[in-house]
Parts: C-alpha cells; structure tokens; sequence
C-alpha cells in the first residue's frame, strides 16, 4: 500500500528521501512476492493473478524482474502441467537474464535448475542432467561449495538417477544435498524436509520401505512444525506413506492416512483441484 500511493505520486511531488522514484519497481516486486506465497500454499491461480498483475507496472518491465515474472509463472504453470507455457515463460526469464547478467550469473543458473525441472517433468532426462550440470558449474562457479543453491543442485541431479532407475546414484547426490542443507539452515528447515521427501521416494522405489518410512517422517515432521498442514508436499509425502502401507500390506493404516489427506485438501481449493481425484481413488 505505501508503495502503490508513491507510486502514484508525481516525481516532482517527492522530497529527497522520498521511494517514489523507485517505488513502481518496489511495488511489482512486492505483488511477486505476495504471489510467492500463493504459489508456496497451492494457490496456483491466484499466483498467477499476482505475477500477471506485476508485470502490468510499468517499472515491473525492467529486465531483472521481468525475468523474474516471467520465470515464477513458468514454475506455476509446471505445477500445472503446462509443459508448453511452462518452456515459454522460463525459457523468456532465462533469456532476459542471460542478456542483462551474462551466463555466469547465479540467476542465470537459477533459470537452467528450472529448466531441468521442466525436462525432468516432460521426462526428457538427458536435457534435464544437461541443465543441471549448467546450473551446479554456475552455482560452483560464483558461489563455492557449501552454498544453497549447490545443494539444490545436488538434490535435483539425485531425482533425475531416480527416474533413470540409478538409486545408489540418486542416495548419494541426496546425502550431499543434506550435508549442505544441514551445515547451512540447521535440521529444521522446509529444505532439508525436501530432500528427506526425495531420499524417501528413493528408498520406496528400490523396495526398502523402512528407510523410505523413515525419511518421508522425518520430511513430514519438518514441514507440519513450519506449515501446518495445508501445503502440497505435506500432502504428497502422506500420500506416499499411505503407498507403502499398501505395499506392505498394512491397508487400515493406509486407509487412515488416505483420509488424513482428503481432510487437508477439503480445506484449500488449490490443492482439491489437484490431488482430490487421486486420493479418492
């Protein structure tokens, strides 16, 4: 709000210390923000409304945070299955910062981790490790070892062996992404909750359900202390221990966890329109 009255305000209007000049950016960078938080809760649509109406400010256009509009509303539309917008908005984002930043700059590796996300969807595996590897040279490049980002790079390289079948590949790029995660957030953060969540669907895959129980408890303790309960990975991990009962025979507890989440998703329309048909069924 105080940026929208600086915003309207004429330049002249202003005293020295004024955000007026600046405040039409600041306030296309806060309506992404607040779109983020949408995005994080579920609420595709309304993200989208957010990110849409940023870009709708004029000062919204300059290349740094176009792209970044334009690469949050590619990752929503991932998470919608828009493979085809999905490619256009972040292949624009990646465009706009390669132009504006040159090709080592970490948001330019940013935009490779997304597009490796987007092939690791569409399963196109092998442009996937390409993008990833872009991203991890980048992020070693400019930001050393221990970063973040790194670790992101890591856990995402661990999900593409997965889906290649290569589970003692997929654990150990896993184990260095937590290595990571633990050194810089502590135990307790939504990120180390990620890739306990990814070494759980590794464990589950190659039949070793305790270990796989295990991590998906460890990722769902983590993520209920920060979140509660409405967030979609709350629901996929619960979907997932509720698998493995069923695999292991243990079909009241899977029952009972299945009716877990369909209690979480009555609550937000967002995570309905995506989860409610599977879980039913």
């Amino acid at each position: 709000k105080i940026f929208e009255r600086a915003a309207e305000r004429p330049v002249e209007a202003c005293d020295q210390n004024a955000v007026c000049e600046k405040a039409a950016a600041k306030l296309a960078s806060c309506i992404v923000s607040i779109g983020n938080i949408d995005y994080f809760k579920g609420n595709y649509d309304r993200a989208l409304e957010y990110y849409e109406k940023a870009s709708a400010v004029p000062d919204g256009r300059n290349a740094p945070l176009a792209a970044r509009i334009a690469n949050d509303m590619g990752v929503v539309y991932l998470k919608l299955g828009r493979f085809d917008l999905a490619l256009k908005n972040i292949g624009r984002g990646f465009e706009l910062r390669s132009s504006y930043f040159g090709p080592r700059h970490p948001a330019v590796a940013s935009s490779y981790n997304n597009l490796g996300n987007l092939y690791l969807d569409m399963e196109q595996y092998e442009k996937a490790l390409e993008n990833y590897n872009r991203a991890l040279k980048a992020r070693l490049r400019s930001l050393g070892t221990r970063h973040p980002a790194v670790a992101t790079c890591f856990n995402n390289l661990g999900l593409v062996r997965s889906n290649l079948g290569e589970y003692e590949k997929a654990l150990k790029l896993h184990r260095r992404s937590l290595k990571i995660k633990l050194y810089a957030y502590g135990p307790g953060h939504p990120y180390v909750a990620i890739t306990y969540h990814n070494m759980g669907s590794a464990y589950s895959d190659m039949g070793d359900y305790e270990k796989a129980l295990e991590c998906f408890r460890r990722s769902l303790e983590i993520d209920r202390g920060i979140f509660g309960g409405e967030r979609p990975r709350i629901v996929e991990t619960h979907n997932h221990i509720a698998e493995i009962y069923a695999a292991t025979g243990r079909f009241d507890e899977a029952a009972e966890t299945y009716k877990k989440v369909e209690g979480i998703i009555e609550k937000n329309e967002g995570l309905k329109n995506i989860y409610l048909v599977s879980t039913l069924s």
